[in-house]
């Protein structure tokens, strides 16, 4: 050091000079050494037992090689007092792809609500009246069914829950450009009249009801809402319907009311709940003639100019394929546009504002 001295170096700058050589080193290093790799917490998600035979013993099987959904079993709810809304607590659906499933409550960035994720692609309406055109039932006459889904799009197509085969023609409908509804069967006034299975009905227990709806809303993907098949009964009554739609605003679905009986409430308690919806103005095959298709074609377009929309629901029979193949490609010529349901949603939500045709 008295050496170093001597030539002229400070001990202190000596000193310092080497700290900061010291430093300037282990810097370089840190920064050319690998990154230690980002460590994700992992959340366990819960556990899903396999359901037992018999919870799924009424539906139709799948065809062979669809894909099987998983229903979860759910614990048993406490039973709810006569005069209050049953509440049910939904489990999400088992699948990986959940992320991609309509109705899915795990999506990791929910940007869109199911509703507009899948919507089917709306014409322009430059102010021109709009037509959504519902065919439900589907899925059980496959003939009638495959006939639909050949029609011009956009059509709104429901597939019945208790088909099978649902993935395979679901897929087929939505490459054709039509939009989708899960028609899920409730309880009609008529006791001689079977909804079909895994019905929704006033007499089901809170465990056994979320059981079905859950059922029902795992049949197939990409749809974007839900209506009723019959449920004159189950529509009319809060207390049941109520919880049915609160699980479809969880799920970000829309509702369409068929109105199958003056009575229902669905969907202004769809409103009331959140759930975007809207009503059927006219059944076009409540007869099943073709001169009962062509006036209720006809009425739909007068409900049209007159409102703005109409919204027209039919069935997969012979005599209205038939009507509809021959008056869907007209409707651009008389200045019509033909959209799916979430069109007239999206366009106007307040229920108040659709009116259905008394004589529908």
């Amino acid at each position: 050091m008295r050496r170093l001295s001597r030539l002229g170096i400070p001990l202190r700058a000596l000193v310092g000079g080497v700290l900061a050589g010291a430093v300037f080193s282990a810097l370089i290093l840190a920064l050319l050494a690998e990154p230690e790799p980002y460590v994700l917490a992992s959340f366990p998600l819960p556990a899903y037992e396999e359901p037992a035979e018999e919870s799924l013993s009424e539906a139709a099987a799948p065809a062979e090689g669809a894909p099987i959904v998983k229903v979860a079993s759910l614990p048993p709810l406490p039973r709810a007092d006569a005069a209050a809304p049953i509440l049910l607590k939904m489990a999400p659906l088992g699948s990986d792809d959940d992320s991609l499933r309509a109705g899915s409550r795990r999506s990791a960035k929910p940007e869109l609500p199911a509703w507009k994720r899948f919507a089917a692609a709306t014409p322009e309406f430059d102010g021109r009246p709009r037509i959504a055109v519902v065919i439900d039932d589907l899925g059980l006459n496959r003939p009638g069914t495959w006939k639909s889904i050949k029609l011009p799009a956009p059509l709104t197509l429901a597939f019945i829950t208790y088909a099978d085969d649902l993935a395979r023609m679901t897929q087929a409908a939505r490459e054709r450009g039509h939009e989708l509804l899960v028609h899920i069967p409730m309880e009609p006034h008529d006791h001689g009249k079977n909804p079909g299975p895994n019905a929704l009905l006033t007499s089901l227990p809170p465990d056994e009801l979320e059981r079905r709806l859950d059922w029902s809303l795992s049949r197939f993907e990409g749809y974007v809402g839900a209506n009723n098949h019959m449920g004159s009964k189950f529509t009319s009554s809060a207390r049941h319907i109520e919880p049915v739609m609160r699980e479809l605003k969880g799920r970000g679905l829309l509702f369409l009311d068929s109105f199958t009986d003056g009575a229902s409430i669905a969907a202004v308690t769809a409103e009331r709940v959140g759930v975007p919806t809207a009503g059927r103005d006219v059944f076009l095959d409540h007869e099943v003639s073709r001169d009962f298709v062509r006036a209720a074609l006809r009425r739909t377009e007068e409900i049209a100019r007159r409102t703005g929309r109409a919204i027209a629901i039919g069935h997969p029979h012979a005599v209205t394929l038939e009507a509809l193949a021959r008056w869907l490609p007209t409707l651009h010529e008389k200045g019509f546009v033909l959209v799916p349901i979430s069109a007239v949603v999206r366009e106007r939500r307040d229920f108040a504002k659709f009116p259905m045709d008394p004589a529908g």
